[in-house]
């Protein structure tokens, strides 16, 4: 199941949308949509038929917003997009599903290219190789960062209901940190298709 993020900002939302929907072809995907914007709904509708748009009325803010949308999902895994990510690939979801579930302590396994991400912080990176791809653990490369990012990646359903609500939380930063603190990890599929 894909779960998307959204706030009222179509010109984002599209460039993410056709994107990623030039690649795959999601079972189910679910846009969390949390301006409020009922005209806003409906034209992403119109444009997008093959997404369920939940729209927030009222508005819920972004950690709810995502934990409504993950309460009504059944699948075990959950793609988490944001609504400011570009695709220029295809992603390995099958690897990266498979790799999040042979190791519990992964909170989330991300598509950003690793080369946007901070010098200082890809130097920290260890590297392995899980079926074709070559993945980056990020543990040590910042003290609060890469325990729970909410970056174009896999997500385990169990691991939200584990570490959440992210309602609980003020900001992806103290959830990351939170994570970190009880041994969770980000990894990198590299070298990354979401810019």
């Amino acid at each position: 199941t894909c779960v998307l993020t959204s706030c009222g900002r179509f010109d984002l939302l599209s460039v993410t949308l056709d994107s990623f929907l030039a690649y795959h072809r999601p079972a189910r995907f679910i846009i969390a949509e949390d301006s409020a914007d009922a005209a806003f709904a409906d034209r992403v509708r119109e444009r997008y038929p093959q997404v369920e748009v939940r729209l927030n009325e009222p508005r819920l803010g972004q950690h709810r917003s995502i934990d409504s949308a993950y309460g009504d999902v059944a699948t075990p895994f959950i793609f988490h997009m944001e609504d400011d990510f570009r695709f220029d690939g295809p992603v390995d979801a099958a690897d990266a599903v498979a790799l999040a579930a042979s190791d519990p302590k992964i909170s989330s396994v991300c598509f950003r290219r690793f080369d946007t991400l901070k010098l200082r912080h890809r130097m920290f990176a260890k590297r392995f190789t899980h079926g074709p791809h070559t993945y980056a653990r990020m543990e040590r490369a910042h003290r609060d960062w890469y325990g729970f990012s909410f970056n174009p990646g896999i997500v385990r359903r169990e691991f939200w209901i584990e570490a959440g609500p992210y309602a609980d939380h003020r900001n992806e930063r103290t959830i990351s940190r939170a994570m970190k603190d009880r041994g969770f990890g980000v990894v990198f599929q590299l070298p990354g298709v979401a810019i």
